[in-house]
C-alpha cells in the first residue's frame, strides 16, 4: 500500500494566522461563558468568537470581558445574551 507524501510548507514570518469559531444558539450559559474565557488565555490564534444567543448572563460576561481586555484583535459577538 502507498502512503501519500507530505510536503512541509513554511509560513512567512509576516503571515497572521486567523481562526473563527461560531457556536451561535448552543446554551452554553455562564459557567460554559467561562470555561471558554480560560481557554482564551492559552489560545492566542482565535480571532473572532460568535456567542450571540447563548444564555450567557452577567457573571459569563464578565469573564469574557476580562479576556477582552488582553485580546484587542479578537472580535465578540454577544447579541442576544
Amino acid at each position: 500500500m502507498r502512503h501519500p507524501t507530505h510536503s512541509h510548507t513554511r509560513v512567512p514570518d509576516h503571515a497572521v494566522l486567523r481562526a473563527q469559531l461560531d457556536l451561535y444558539g448552543n446554551r452554553i450559559g455562564d459557567e460554559g461563558a467561562k470555561a471558554i474565557g480560560d481557554a482564551l488565555h492559552v489560545n492566542g490564534v482565535l480571532t473572532s468568537l460568535n456567542l450571540e444567543h447563548n444564555q450567557i448572563g452577567v457573571e459569563g460576561g464578565k469573564a469574557l470581558r476580562e479576556i477582552a481586555k488582553g485580546r484587542p484583535s479578537l472580535t465578540l459577538e454577544l447579541y442576544g445574551n
